[in-house]
């Protein structure tokens, strides 16, 4: 109880009238066992020629069911910060090429620490991917980006691994 549970969904997923209550049927079992449930929306995936205005409807209906929304992959080749307006957005997620260069480039840390600063003024949590090293844990934490996720934490698991770990 009072975890996340992430699930990577295709924004075509969503391009349809009643796909938001479709899904929550879904998740509403995992939110009932008391986890939130997290969608994430790849950048790279935006880029596909979809309705807009009926995928920002449909993940505000998810997010009315209590479904938090991620942007996936932010900071990678061409983000558009017009995401942050026009989809009801909860989580930026910090793509992995940025936070690997950390510990080494003012600029990665500029870039990031501007990320945070927005993301504050919107109301937004943004969380670091691909930490594999404390070293990158504490150097996130000094810029304000207290939620990660990476091998330093966990490697990835199959569907029947995260069931047993919850289980606990």
């Amino acid at each position: 109880p009072g975890s996340y549970i992430a699930f990577n969904l295709s924004l075509e997923n969503l391009a349809f009238e009643g796909a938001g209550l479709f899904y929550n049927e879904f998740f509403q079992m995992i939110s009932d066992e008391g986890h939130t449930v997290v969608i994430e929306i790849s950048e790279q995936s935006i880029r596909q020629r979809l309705d807009m205005k009926c995928v920002a409807e449909e993940l505000r209906v998810l997010r009315n069911h209590g479904v938090r929304i991620a942007l996936d992959d932010f900071g990678l080749e061409a983000s558009n910060l017009d995401r942050l307006i026009t989809l009801p957005i909860d989580i930026v997620k910090i793509d992995k090429k940025l936070v690997d260069n950390v510990n080494e480039d003012f600029k990665s840390v500029a870039v990031i620490q501007a990320v945070v600063d927005m993301a504050a003024k919107l109301g937004i949590d943004v969380v670091a991917e691909g930490i594999e090293t404390n070293i990158q844990r504490e150097a996130l934490m000094q810029i304000g980006v207290h939620y990660h996720q990476g091998y330093h934490y966990a490697r990835a698991l199959a569907g029947r691994d995260l069931h047993q770990l919850l289980a606990v």
